[in-house]
């Protein structure tokens, strides 16, 4: 379990780090007040739900290989398409989706995950 969690953060982090993004229009003009109280940018996930034997061919390579492998790992996948079914656990295509539209322009100053990392009934 430890190893999955590890490998999902990588994951993820490699996502938000590598992303391409789109160039972000230029910011307007704060209002005076606005600039004395801005303390920055930060990421809140949650709820990700994520399962990574969506694709159940997987399993036997993301048990042998680092988990520093596995993103190569699930895209690799012959599931490409996000899931898009709301009964249904997040797969890989639909978690990279989401942290690819959460990349910013700028980095963030912090990121807060607070939990249900994983598919619901994973065991």
């Amino acid at each position: 379990m430890r190893r999955l969690f590890q490998g999902l953060m990588a994951a993820c982090a490699a996502l938000l780090l590598s992303a391409p993004t789109a160039p972000a229009p230029p910011p307007a003009a704060p209002p005076a007040a606005a600039t004395a109280t801005a303390t920055g940018q930060f990421l809140h996930l949650s709820d990700l739900h994520f399962n990574p034997f969506a694709d159940p061919t997987l399993f036997p390579q993301l048990n042998a290989a680092s988990v520093d492998q596995w993103e190569s790992i699930f895209k690799a996948s012959g599931v490409q398409q996000p899931n898009t079914d709301p009964l249904t656990d997040s797969n890989y295509p639909l978690l990279a989706s989401a942290l690819t539209a959460a990349k910013p322009a700028k980095p963030y100053d912090y990121v807060v995950v607070t939990g249900d990392y994983l598919a619901h009934g994973f065991e």
